[in-house]
């Protein structure tokens, strides 16, 4: 059997190829909801998205949570950030 990748080699390829396909979901995940702009200080911690996009807490596909500006009309795909701003001047 040599030259034959063997069964480890196939599941690591396996697994692979899924984190790949995990990867790639994520990005247009984050290309249709973009991360939300935050600000920090020693007292006070701030998150905001650009006007018509609210931020909310969205979990990936891993199980984190990551900040993302949604449009208004979808608030339900994740828990809403308290004490947020909505900017003309966000990031996203």
């Amino acid at each position: 059997d040599l030259g034959q990748p063997t069964e480890a080699h196939k599941d690591f390829d396996e697994r692979v190829e899924k984190a790949r396909e995990a990867a790639a979901r994520q990005a247009l995940d984050v290309e249709k909801y973009p991360d939300c702009a935050s600000r920090r200080t020693q007292t006070e911690r701030s998150v905001s998205c650009k006007k018509g996009r609210v931020p909310i807490r969205r979990r990936t596909e891993t199980g984190t949570e990551r900040c993302a500006c949604v449009l208004e009309r979808d608030e339900g795909l994740g828990a809403k950030y308290e004490n947020c701003t909505v900017s003309e001047g966000g990031r996203t």
